[in-house]
């Protein structure tokens, strides 16, 4: 009996038609993601964009020169150009955001750079790495804004010191300049902050400033005067000599002292006004405020005695002869 074959069962292969994707598209797509987040990071931590007016660009480079305020990075130069008027160049900055705050009508800023002046030595660490700008903002705030002009010269007081400002009335400087020293009892306490000239020019008004505590020192009785330079004087009681101390003489400075009858009154309010004597001996006389003059008749000898010798009671100064 012949045996018949049986149909076999036809097995039918399935194709997967799934594509998968190759390793080596894995890194241009990674490529892709990691510039795309650079990108939006770049943006995000972008913050307003300035310009700043200067008289000139020295030891400034565009994309290399930054913005910094106490040290931190704030923003960094995009392009240096002249103005239209020929005499200044406008300075374009990319600020970070964290600055945007600190953009407002009452910053200031200027170029950091090396610096001798006869007040102080400044910006030797630039010699180094470079000039930047320096920010400094307002502690008071402001208004936003985004064009500046910059100072040519760093401000003689930061904005974040406490004290007080005084005014002081003279008719003449003298050696005394911005960043001239102001002196309690021999003690470095302040600095003159600048002058300008009176009405009609016949006065002069000093800016001084007084740190905190040494400002609470400062009454309205109290008197200032120049201890700037030497004071030598050739007089019938022999010569004097007077020097507030070395650093005055070097720089220029002010000195203050007040009464001991004035010191337990209220302190002085900022911008209140004081004479400011030429020397220590003048700001003494002006204790005296009420004046008698007086007539002496002497039987012996006045050899010595000269106009502007001094009249003494028990060891104090309180006058002087006018005329023999």
């Amino acid at each position: 009996m012949t045996d018949i074959a049986q149909p076999t069962a036809s097995v039918r292969s399935r194709v997967d038609r799934r594509r998968r994707i190759s390793f080596i598209w894995i890194i241009p797509l990674v490529t892709v993601l990691i510039a795309a987040w650079l990108v939006w990071d770049t943006y995000a931590r972008r913050g307003p964009t300035i310009t700043i007016t200067f008289d000139g660009a020295e030891g400034l480079q565009a994309g290399q020169s930054h913005v910094k305020h106490k040290d931190l990075d704030m923003g960094q130069v995009q392009s240096i150009v002249l103005t239209k008027d020929l005499q200044h160049v406008l300075v374009t900055v990319q600020m970070n955001r964290e600055a945007t705050p600190l953009v407002t009508d009452r910053a200031q800023f200027w170029v950091v750079r090396p610096r001798f002046s006869g007040a102080n030595i400044s910006g030797l660490s630039t010699l180094i790495s470079g000039s930047y700008i320096e920010l400094m903002p307002s502690a008071e705030g402001g208004k936003a804004e985004r064009h500046f002009t910059g100072l040519e010269n760093p401000p003689v007081l930061q904005s974040d010191i406490p004290g007080r400002t005084f005014l002081l009335k003279a008719n003449r400087i003298g050696s005394v300049s911005p960043g001239s020293p102001i002196f309690y009892r021999d003690l470095s306490v302040g600095e003159v902050l600048g002058w300008d000239l009176g009405d009609m020019a016949e006065t002069v008004t000093i800016h001084a400033f007084v740190r905190a505590p040494f400002d609470q020192y400062v009454h309205d009785d109290s008197r200032f005067w120049n201890a700037s330079g030497v004071s030598l004087k050739l007089g019938p009681e022999g010569v004097s000599l007077q020097l507030e101390s070395l650093q005055a003489l070097l720089l220029g400075g002010i000195a203050f002292e007040t009464p001991e009858s004035a010191r337990n009154s209220p302190a002085s309010a900022a911008n209140q006004s004081f004479e400011l004597y030429a020397n220590q001996e003048a700001a003494n006389q002006a204790l005296f405020r009420r004046r008698v003059a007086a007539l002496a008749y002497f039987q012996g000898s006045v050899s010595g005695l000269a106009p502007g010798s001094p009249v003494t009671f028990q060891g104090l100064r309180v006058g002087e002869v006018t005329s023999v």
